[in-house]
């Protein structure tokens, strides 16, 4: 039990630490006893009012936190250790969380009614290598077409055609399409023509593993994973050599502490 737990750290206290310890205990009343009105009667009094235990427990609490926090600086910390190597490693396993794939915007351009000299045209344009967005956005202003968006996709342009995301239609249109201006048609259906087309690609701004906010969350998400770890080690410890008999409660209180103290801020 956590008696047995803080047995432990204090006698591992050298003399000079256990009168250290004393010194601090003394300190902490002192101050408690000042910053809670003046005297010990009426610390104890707001004590019991604002945390529900007595200046006595106040004080013995804060000891037995300054035990356990020593017990996990000196038996888990130093086995807390990440390095530069662990960091990047992370960052490779989570690449796609810290650079999202870009997205693609895909539209139609629809001529309307049956001008057959329009869809010649354009037709013709695309097959000679004109930029279908430079002949939509030609088309749209003059009249004699419009734009319609199909939909923004989170994927690259030559992974649609392999989505489950989108039709089999769909993917079909989307074969070979690699960049903005890639396009397919034309189609005819009922009283309009129209063709397909990637209008833009946009790349999400990624965050590179030298980022100092980046080093700084992985290095803390990892300290934290091997924290929980070390803790259930010395957990695994303490049953084999029976030191306790009911450890699971105070490993909850060590990881409490531990992350409180020492994770992520």
């Amino acid at each position: 039990d956590e008696a047995l737990y803080l047995a432990e750290a204090e006698a591992a206290l050298s003399p000079e630490e256990q009168q250290g310890l004393r010194f601090w205990l003394r300190e902490i009343q002192d101050v408690t006893v000042a910053r809670r009105g003046g005297s010990r009667a009426e610390a104890d009094r707001r004590l019991r009012e604002t945390e529900n235990r007595s200046l006595e427990e106040e004080v013995e609490f804060r000891r037995n936190a300054g035990l356990q926090s020593k017990l996990i600086r000196e038996r888990i910390l130093p086995r807390v250790i990440v390095s530069k190597y662990d960091i990047e490693r992370e960052y490779q396993r989570r690449y796609d969380e810290f650079n999202p794939p870009p997205s693609t915007l895909v539209q139609r351009l629809i001529l309307l009614g049956d001008d057959e000299a329009a869809v010649g045209e354009v037709s013709e344009r695309l097959e000679r290598g004109d930029s279908i967005l430079d002949v939509a956005a030609e088309l749209a202003a003059d009249g004699r077409g419009r734009i319609s968006e199909i939909g923004t996709f989170t994927l690259r342009p030559s992974q649609l055609a392999r989505s489950e995301a989108v039709s089999e239609v769909f993917r079909r249109y989307a074969e070979g399409w690699e960049e903005a201006g890639d396009w397919s048609g034309p189609v005819a259906g009922g009283r309009s023509t129209w063709w397909i087309f990637v209008a833009a690609v946009r790349q999400a701004e990624g965050r590179p593993v030298h980022d100092e906010l980046v080093q700084r969350q992985l290095k803390a998400e990892l300290e934290q994973r091997r924290m929980s770890r070390e803790l259930a080690r010395y957990e695994d410890q303490l049953r084999r050599e029976s030191i306790v008999g009911e450890e699971q409660e105070m490993l909850e209180v060590l990881m409490e502490i531990a992350l409180r103290r020492y994770g992520p801020r």
